[in-house]
């Protein structure tokens, strides 16, 4: 009887550790959801093609400045805008986005996070244009509706995180005259944050290997990483 309870003590503590929350999973940092982007245009401001009498066309917009929220610090990004136009005798005329597109780095201490920014296909957006070239050439946008999707780069470790974003550097009056405004963008909502790396040996198990970017050859291989990372 004696030796059964002490076959029986080490199996209990070795089921009750195995239930242990995060016993197996390290911490992920924050998402990027709440993180706001606080900016000016680059010295040349918004330059492209525009259709004046449209006001449709594409141009570039270059923002700086700075981050706060989860990641406080700096920012620069890229955008890419297609400008399109519904004229103003129709019922629901407006200036249109077609298209957004940019890059972006945010860098936070010694977190470095890069990534994109996209509108969907028939999402809402507004951007009007005006000019043909510098200096008299102006840019206008505003949308709710875009996604990102992010690259985390801190501690030596990689994750990923993707959601909904907003911009804007436009305010437009009743009569649909636009004005410039700080440029600002706002990190909505996140998928959740995701491991580029396995984390603990546990992960490289059961095939878990098989599913991280590194591509490992084996288990062996990818537990050999997280003792060496």
């Amino acid at each position: 009887m004696k030796s059964l309870k002490i076959l029986l003590v080490p199996l209990l503590l070795v089921g009750g550790l195995a239930g242990v929350p995060g016993a197996q999973a390290a911490e992920l940092p924050p998402s990027l959801a709440g993180e706001v982007l606080t900016g000016t245009q680059g010295p040349e401001g918004a330059v492209g093609t525009c259709n004046s009498g449209a006001a449709a066309g594409t141009f570039t917009y270059h923002a700086e400045g700075t981050a706060t929220g989860p990641y406080p610090g700096t920012f620069v990004e890229d955008i890419t805008i297609g400008a399109g136009y519904m004229p103003f005798n129709l019922p629901e005329s407006a200036p249109t986005m077609s298209s957004f597109h940019a890059t972006f780095t945010i860098t936070s201490g010694s977190t470095i996070i890069t990534g994109t920014k996209e509108l969907p296909e028939f999402a809402p957006g507004f951007a009007w244009c005006t000019g043909t070239s510098q200096p008299v050439f102006y840019g206008f946008f505003e949308t709710t509706a875009l996604t990102y999707s992010a690259t985390i780069e801190t501690d030596g470790r990689t994750y990923v995180d993707s959601g909904t974003a907003k911009a804007r550097d436009a305010e437009f009056d009743g009569n649909r005259a636009a004005a410039h405004k700080t440029f600002t963008e706002e990190f909505l909502t996140s998928n959740g944050v995701a491991p580029r790396e396995p984390l603990t040996k546990e992960e490289c198990k059961n095939g878990g290997w098989k599913i991280f970017p590194q591509k490992f050859k084996n288990e062996a291989k990818c537990k050999q990483y997280v003792a060496e990372h």
